[in-house]
């Protein structure tokens, strides 16, 4: 039986701005979240739980579907551009405080402001690993969708990512006219060696 041997913990968590007008997922179209493992020493992430949420913050012209998907991305040898990155630096994501600072080894996390991230270069795996999605009505603020996936029931304990690879966060439905969403993704990781 195979061991995930921890070295670091981490947690990061974004609010994305008030998007509008994000095309409908595609492998290139629709990435709110992106975080990349580039790592080229053989260490392994292991994502133990993502929460992904959503308001709508201002009601779109026409009722809508609002919604996301949460995919595994490979061959993923440019990270994705645009938007905010994530503070990786010395202990910003770290969980145990009682440890050495630790910064983490993530290549890189990036969260979308006002337009979608640029993909970068990157092949989402056609199946998903989460997704959901709420029906709002049109000119209504205020509908919101909350979710939370823990991986680690599996038998390392999570999802193991090993270099050049991620996870992201796409929209599920193109967006409509008017309307305005914000994007809320927390990601939780170990970083280590597979033995």
């Amino acid at each position: 039986m195979s061991l995930f041997n921890v070295i670091s913990s981490h947690r990061f968590a974004a609010m994305s701005g008030d998007t509008a007008g994000v095309a409908a997922a595609t492998a290139s179209a629709g990435f709110i979240f992106a975080s990349r493992w580039g790592n080229t020493a053989g260490l392994k992430q292991r994502i133990t739980s993502a929460e992904i949420g959503l308001v709508v913050n201002t009601g779109f012209t026409a009722a809508q579907l609002v919604g996301y998907d949460l995919a595994i991305a490979r061959a993923y040898t440019v990270s994705s551009s645009g938007g905010t990155a994530g503070t990786l630096t010395t202990e910003n994501t770290q969980l145990r405080a009682a440890a050495a600072a630790e910064a983490s080894r993530v290549t890189s996390i990036q969260t979308a402001t006002t337009v979608a991230l640029t993909a970068g270069t990157i092949t989402p795996d056609a199946a998903l690993i989460g997704t959901d999605a709420l029906w709002t009505l049109a000119a209504t603020a205020g509908a919101r969708l909350q979710r939370s996936y823990d991986f680690s029931a599996s038998e390392l304990g999570g999802l193991i990512l090993a270099q050049d690879e991620g996870v992201i966060v796409r929209n599920l439905v193109a967006m409509g006219a008017a309307g305005t969403v914000r994007w809320f993704v927390a990601l939780a990781w170990d970083e280590g060696l597979v033995s």
